[in-house]
């Protein structure tokens, strides 16, 4: 075998083996991608649950009002329609 083809076959052999890592390190990449964005994906599913649960605790506009309002201001004022609760 001649020097020549003895070159060429290496370059040939070390250019798969870096694509070879480059589709490894790119697998590996895409999987710690997808573990992010389950754990985000995880997170804003919970702070949605919260979010439902707060609403449906907030039923009616006086409970509404009620936490709205700061603690100090609720005997303050009347509500509209001048009569009080």
């Amino acid at each position: 075998m001649s020097l020549a083809r003895y070159v060429i076959l290496v370059l040939v052999l070390v250019v798969l083996g870096l694509l070879t890592v480059w589709q490894h390190l790119g697998l590996l990449s895409a999987g710690y991608e997808v573990n992010t964005l389950r754990s985000k994906r995880a997170a804003m599913e919970e702070e949605a649950r919260a979010l439902e649960r707060r609403i449906d605790s907030i039923a009616t506009p006086a409970a509404a009002r009620d936490q709205l309002t700061p603690s100090a201001d609720r005997g303050a004022a009347a509500p509209r329609g001048g009569r009080r609760p």
